[in-house]
């Protein structure tokens, strides 16, 4: 579970930055 949090916070943060 936690992996999965991890994994969609670090697509969230590539699809703010771009």
């Amino acid at each position: 579970m936690l992996h999965y949090i991890c994994y969609r916070v670090i697509l969230l943060g590539f699809g703010v930055t771009g």
